[in-house]
């Protein structure tokens, strides 16, 4: 969880340097000097109001609308006084207004009108800029009252900020850099989301593409680029565009949780209520192409914070079921919804104006980006992990399954012996007895062991091969030769009396004179392990799929280059097992 801290902190740590969190104040004669009182507020529902009527009205300071949507026409009144006399700008970050109009009056009684908004064209603004902005000429302490009067199909909330014209450029230009950034950081994490979805096909990159998508659609329209780049003419768009584009992010982020979670497997009521919510979520976008309505925003707003609140849940619930990618997942939404909580609280004036808190959204919507892509980066390293743990228990399972098909087979036919050895000697069918308790004691020594040394399994091979001398005493001859540094090296139990067995089963038990030869060699960097014996007839057909196969597969659990291969070189039929040398 440290480590997960460290990318977004050396984040900020780069913005505060590029971007001082401070607003600086140019030291020029168009500095920022002024005396501002507080605004007044005033609703037209009618619509009546002149700047000549409206001056003769009281004003509110309450501003009841702020953050609302309203059908009414909203006045905002505050005074101006500065201490230099020059050219002031008067803007607002807020560009969601239909039309703003800007009324100075002077102490003369003189009126200076100007209009700017969404609604007019980018040639019949005031300045060609995606904000709302107008230019005003103060004299030195002279004190100037302004009206604003603004209509806007979405929300309104009004942010007037004055600032000298040379700030106002300074500014401007910090604004467009932060947000190419900002965007662009955001546009590299959706491609590069999109990219792995193409790769792999997992639906979680594609799903969270999809949401980082619509966000940044979102944002974009938030800050005017929409409405001044993107769809400049379609008048139909821009109250809608936002809500919109927030709405279907919510749908894709939930699509997103719910499959990156888990939540069929951990909640089948989280499971159904991400169902539930996917499907509030697209009504809420298809609610927003009707005309706007406090109605549909304020039930859309509750739905929002229910949202966030689910996903919230979410996480906490499958974090607690110990699904570890649940804590980067956690962690991203934590950065996000600060970001979002200190914007809104610089909006309403609880904070301080200053690039941290006015970008703080844009801030925390990239950290969440990167997060979430450590998240997904995490559940891959998880799934991974949980697939090799099965593998492992699968390959045990198999072992456990070929070694007990082994262990009968072997007693059987050593019982055989033994009731062979007592019809014909009572004597060597208890020295015979007596073996077979050895090989059972390694048997049931080893039952549970996936893997043993070389020597073990060469001394469980050479008391079978002692049954075989008891069996038929005087007619075997057996050679073993081994390299003693390479007995140590690990290998799966029972795989070479099985070859010895088939030599006696398939070849030696027609002749007078048995020759068996057992080899273990390494060579060139492989272990050859070989048992070789004479025959009077040519090698048939070899099934691979039975006893064989068994010990092929047990060996390549461990060593996928292993090989088993049975051949014959005139009289004599060698079954020979290689495997990498691990040292």
């Amino acid at each position: 969880m440290k480590k997960a801290l460290i990318i977004p902190l050396l984040t900020l740590l780069l913005l505060n340097t590029v971007f001082p969190l401070e607003t600086q104040k140019a030291n020029n004669p168009f500095a920022v000097t002024r005396v501002w009182e507080k605004s007044e507020w005033l609703s037209d529902p009618g619509r009546a109001f002149t700047i000549n009527t409206v001056m003769l009205e009281a004003f509110n300071q309450t501003p009841k609308f702020d953050h609302g949507l309203t059908s009414s026409r909203i006045w905002e009144r505050f005074r101006l006084q500065a201490d230099e006399t020059g050219s002031w700008i008067l803007f607002s970050r807020w560009v969601k207004a239909d039309r703003i109009d800007m009324y100075a009056v002077y102490p003369d009684g003189s009126i200076v009108s100007s209009t700017a908004g969404s609604s007019l064209k980018k040639e019949e603004q005031p300045f060609r800029h995606r904000r709302p902005t107008f230019e005003l000429r103060l004299r030195e302490n002279e004190p100037v009252d302004v009206y604003i009067s603004t209509d806007s199909r979405s929300k309104i909330h009004t942010d007037m900020r004055l600032t000298g014209t040379l700030q106002y450029v300074q500014d401007s230009l910090r604004d467009e850099r932060i947000l190419f950034l900002v965007f662009g950081a955001i546009i590299a994490l959706a491609f590069y989301n999109l990219t792995v979805f193409l790769s792999t096909k997992d639906r979680n990159y594609l799903y969270y593409f999809l949401y980082i998508f619509f966000m940044l659609m979102y944002d974009i329209t938030v800050e005017g680029f929409g409405r001044y780049y993107l769809w400049p003419d379609w008048d139909w768009m821009f109250p809608r565009d936002y809500n919109i584009f927030m709405s279907l992010s919510f749908v894709f982020v939930l699509f997103f949780a719910r499959s990156f979670l888990n939540l069929k497997e951990f909640s089948h009521r989280l499971y159904t209520a991400s169902t539930v919510g996917i499907g509030i979520f697209l009504v809420n976008a298809l609610l927003f192409t009707l005309p706007p309505s406090s109605l549909i925003v304020n039930y859309s707003t509750a739905c929002f914070f229910a949202g966030i609140s689910f996903l919230l849940v979410a996480g906490l619930f499958t974090l607690s079921r110990g699904y570890r990618p649940a804590r980067f997942y956690l962690l991203a939404w934590c950065f996000l919804i600060a970001g979002s909580s200190m914007t809104t609280l610089r909006r309403i004036h609880v904070l301080p104006d200053t690039i941290l808190t006015e970008y703080a959204i844009y801030f925390g919507t990239v950290l969440e980006a990167v997060l979430q892509a450590f998240a997904l980066g995490d559940r891959v390293f998880t799934i991974q992990n949980e697939k090799l743990k099965a593998e492992e228990a699968l390959i045990d399972a198999n072992n456990q399954i070929l070694q007990n098909r082994m262990k009968p087979h072997f007693l059987f036919n050593t019982m055989n012996i033994i009731f062979n050895q007592i019809l014909e000697s009572p004597r060597l069918a208890m020295e015979t007895l007596h073996r077979l308790s050895e090989n059972y004691h390694f048997i049931t020594e080893f039952n549970d062991k996936k893997i043993i040394k070389l020597k073990e399994e060469l001394n469980f091979l050479e008391n079978y091969l002692h049954l075989m001398e008891l069996r038929w005493p005087g007619k075997v001859a057996i050679d073993i030769s081994a390299d003693q540094d390479i007995l140590d090296i690990p290998v799966p139990p029972f795989i070479l009396q099985p070859l010895a067995e088939n030599a006696f089963k398939h070849g030696l038990h027609k002749l007078q004179n048995k020759e068996l030869n057992v080899s273990l060699q390494a060579s060139d960097g492989l272990i050859r392990l070989s048992i070789s014996n004479n025959t009077a007839d040519k090698l048939g057909y070899v099934d691979y799929t039975r006893s064989l196969g068994n010990i092929l597969k047990r060996l390549k659990n461990y060593y996928p280059g292993a090989s088993l291969s049975l051949y014959q070189e005139n009289a004599t039929i060698i079954s020979e097992i290689t495997f990498p040398d691990p040292r």
